[in-house]
């Protein structure tokens, strides 16, 4: 015990020793008073201290009952303590840290209560705020609340419960938002659709004429409204097609009764728009143009056949499905035949517009396929040859390489076109009635075919020439200068043509020979072989003298009319003429000195009449 409250003590006794001693005093002189006997006074001090101890006993038990008291109160605050504490999930410091004792400690847990007591009537009034806002929201956009059911709520619930109404309140502005854009679509979609009577629809009353900010944004309501807009999006479009359709119509109905421009301008400026009126007038004059066409029904049909072919030609339609369409072949002009037709039209335009990609490069492709046999074509005339001015061969190799690299890339990418149309369509896409596969490798199968082919008639062209000339032996030829060229839009004759024109020559030579004066525009070396006999063909002067073809008999196709005329006899006084500047000095030497060679030695054998005719054969080649 400290040393303080030892002497509070030690002076609480002495005063209670004062006053009990001035007490028995003051009794004392009571009983003198009163005369009392010692026996008596015995008697009455033993009443006395029997109160005074009644009296301690009672001061005792009450000190005791409130000591009591006190450990109960702080029993009871310290419960309060760490039930609230735990429901506000807070922290408490523990009072028996503090080393206080009963009465403060008693303090200390009251304190505390009341603190906690305080925090929980913040918490409450808090919730009870939030709540009411949830509410609110939640009856505005119909959702279910989410504020806790508790007495004391934590502050993770009033943070939830706060987090939860900022998302409602996102909510509600966004449901807003899509209200306000819903209900401005609607209100133009009517006025598209010329709806401009009162509102039947209890719906749409509550939609569009309540005011914004009293609109349940239920999800429901939003999708109700979407549903709305989309039923009136979906007439808007269905007019718009229609009127699409309608003018589509009328403006073929026009064409084909030829009705005059400034009426169908004038017609189509008093129609905007796809509106209800609108479709009612194009509807109107669609009828009064079939009230026509009924008419004038042989006209109609034989302007939709026209048509027609063209959609065949589009589509690469098969013969086999165009002569399956039995209408076209029809003689009478009725309504059904027309309709028929009709039909046919629309459903070939809507093939081609729902497939226009692919058969686009099928366009391409067959344009590049016409570019090869255009240029096979120009390939096989030798005319090119000498119109080759400003690099025309030289050009059209370019093209032909061009055509040749991109015809693959064109065929490969409509191969997947078509494979995923067929992927996606689960049929075959047909080109002129065969698959697209088979098309390609008919076409080149064909074109391979016709190659072989020209190449037999051109090996069995020249063999019918080796054949002629190896009968009629070598005739005499006449050598063009090198800077002659055939007349403007002349072509070259034919081997059998050549040699009639030949043998009829020779023969009017012998009677009637030509004059030996040379053309001024054009100078040429006439020079004469000697005629002999032919060879046998299988005999080996046949076969050795077959490499010397004459250029005649080599280049059939390549030589001027003026090759053929007959030649111009020179005799031993006249002598060789000179050739001109055009003409190649060596081979006029060559072909003179052959001359003399041969007049001289008519009797040479084959072999060497054959290495005659094929050194003149080379030289002629270079000339031409």
């Amino acid at each position: 015990m400290p040393i303080n409250d030892m002497e509070v003590e030690l002076q609480d006794l002495a005063t209670l020793q004062r006053e009990l001693q001035h007490t028995f005093s003051s009794i004392s002189k009571s009983w003198d008073s009163i005369g009392l006997e010692y026996g008596e006074r015995e008697e009455r001090v033993q009443h006395v201290v029997s109160k005074i101890r009644c009296v301690l006993h009672d001061v005792r038990n009450e000190e005791k009952s409130l000591l009591k008291q006190l450990h109960k109160r702080i029993e009871e605050y310290g419960h309060e303590v760490i039930k609230v504490s735990r429901e506000l999930g807070i922290d408490v410091e523990d009072p028996g840290d503090l080393s206080l004792n009963l009465l403060k400690l008693e303090q200390y847990l009251r304190r505390t209560v009341e603190n906690l007591h305080e925090e929980v009537g913040k918490r409450r009034s808090k919730l009870k705020e939030l709540a009411l806002e949830e509410q609110e929201l939640c009856e505005r956009l119909q959702e279910d609340p989410t504020a806790p059911n508790k007495p004391i709520p934590s502050l993770n619930d009033l943070k939830d419960l706060e987090r939860n109404i900022r998302t409602l309140q996102q909510e509600k502005e966004h449901r807003l938002k899509t209200f306000k854009h819903l209900k401005g679509k609607i209100l133009e979609y009517r006025d598209e659709l010329e709806f401009s009577g009162p509102l039947n629809n209890t719906l749409e009353r509550s939609f569009l004429c309540e005011v914004e900010e009293l609109v349940t944004l239920s999800q429901r309501n939003i999708q109700s409204m979407i549903h709305l807009k989309e039923t009136y999006a979906n007439q808007v479009i269905a007019n718009e097609k229609e009127a699409r359709t309608l003018r589509e119509d009328l403006s073929n109905l026009w064409n084909r009764l030829d009705i005059a421009e400034p009426e169908r301008f004038k017609f189509l400026a008093s129609i905007q728009g796809y509106s209800p009126s609108a479709l009612k007038k194009l509807r109107e004059e669609k009828e009064r143009l079939d009230e026509l066409k009924r008419q004038n029904m042989s006209r109609f049909i034989n302007q939709l056949r026209r048509e027609l072919e063209n959609w065949w030609e589009k589509c690469y339609i098969s013969d086999e499905e165009r002569n399956g369409f039995t209408p076209y072949f029809s003689n009478s002009y009725t309504e059904e035949v027309m309709d028929a037709h009709d039909q046919e039209v629309k459903r070939l335009r809507d093939l081609y517009n729902l497939n226009k990609e692919i058969y686009c490069l099928i366009d391409r492709r067959q344009e590049l396929w016409q570019k090869i046999n255009d240029l096979e074509e120009k390939a096989n005339d030798t005319n090119r040859l000498f119109g080759n001015r400003g690099g025309s061969l030289l050009q059209e190799e370019k093209i032909r390489k061009r055509v040749r690299s991109e015809l693959p890339r064109v065929e490969k990418t409509l191969k997947e076109a078509i494979m995923g149309w067929e992927v996606l369509n689960e049929q075959p896409f047909l080109v002129n009635g065969q698959i697209l596969e088979d098309f390609i490798t008919t076409t080149w199968e064909n074109y391979n075919e016709m190659k072989k082919k020209e190449k037999l008639e051109r090996k069995e062209a020249k063999s019918r020439q080796l054949d002629l000339e190896s009968r009629l032996g070598t005739k005499n030829v006449s050598i063009i200068s090198n800077n002659s060229k055939p007349p403007s839009g002349a072509t070259w004759p034919r081997m059998g043509g050549a040699l009639n024109r030949f043998h009829k020559s020779t023969q009017s030579n012998k009677s009637h020979p030509p004059a030996a004066t040379p053309s001024p525009k054009r100078t040429r070396t006439t020079i004469s072989y000697p005629i002999h006999t032919p060879p046998a063909r299988n005999s080996p002067r046949f076969r050795s003298a077959s490499p010397g073809l004459s250029p005649m008999m080599k280049f059939p196709n390549t030589l001027p009319k003026a090759a053929f005329k007959a030649p111009r006899r020179l005799s031993a006084a006249q002598g060789i003429p000179k050739p001109s500047r055009n003409t190649s000095i060596l081979t006029s030497t060559r072909l003179s000195a052959s001359k003399a060679d041969s007049s001289a030695f008519p009797s040479l054998s084959s072999k060497s009449t054959s290495r005659h005719n094929n050194s003149s054969s080379r030289k002629l080649n270079f000339l031409i």
